[in-house]
């Protein structure tokens, strides 16, 4: 992962909670340099709101992002995400609309919100990237056009998943492509008693119930 134009990539650890009903997440990540951890980042959506914190060294804030412009990017990123737990896409908070034979457009609603973006399809109908209107940085006059294309698939629990893929601004200057993901594990918790807990978060909205299915997954 790297900050932005020009800044170096870095290696990055994480894993992911999700919850379907309700629509939320949380993420936690660790960036190193070589084996020193030099930023930590949490990132959730949780009844309709987001939030983002990061630290440097685990002990600075850098960032600490809240309010509208959040929860749009945040609630466009669980949408994006939902390609790993593809039952969700079945919900009644969901709906579709055809655009051509090869993508369709695909819209969340949640909390009185909705975040809407394009499904790109090969001809074998798995997923190939994922298109939308996304806030980039708080305090941005406009969303950015932001592409999530799928790179690799594998198998995780008898499914055939995304294993591996990008995340691109199209930025009026030049495209910032500003991480690339492999999935290492994925688990689904199936029932009230398996559920996992999310990470806390000093702080943070309360996650809600059901936060369970999991994905871990780094940048190499």
């Amino acid at each position: 992962m790297r900050a932005g134009p020009g800044q170096r990539w870095l290696p990055l650890d994480a894993e992911e909670h999700y919850s379907v009903q309700p629509p939320g997440f949380v993420w936690a990540g660790t960036a190193r340099l070589g084996p020193l951890p030099v930023a930590r980042a949490r990132d959730m959506y949780a009844e309709g709101t987001g939030w983002m914190l990061v630290k440097v060294a685990s002990l600075w804030p850098v960032a600490d992002t809240s309010g509208e412009q959040t929860d749009q990017a945040a609630m466009m990123r669980y949408l994006s995400e939902m390609i790993w737990f593809p039952s969700a896409f079945l919900a009644g908070n969901i709906s579709f609309e055809a655009v051509d034979d090869s993508s369709a457009r695909v819209t969340l609603t949640d909390h009185g919100r909705t975040a809407t973006g394009t499904l790109f399809f090969d001809t074998e109908g798995k997923v190939t990237d994922f298109v939308a209107k996304r806030y980039r940085t708080p305090g941005a006059s406009s969303p950015e056009t932001w592409s999530t294309p799928v790179t690799g698939y594998g198998e995780f629990e008898g499914l055939r998943l995304p294993t591996r893929g990008k995340a691109i601004y199209k930025l009026p200057d030049a495209d910032l492509e500003y991480i690339n993901v492999t999935v290492t594990q994925l688990h689904y918790d199936t029932g009230a008693a398996d559920q996992a807990s999310a990470p806390a978060q000093e702080g943070a909205p309360d996650e809600g119930p059901g936060l369970g299915g999991e994905q871990v997954w780094d940048d190499r």
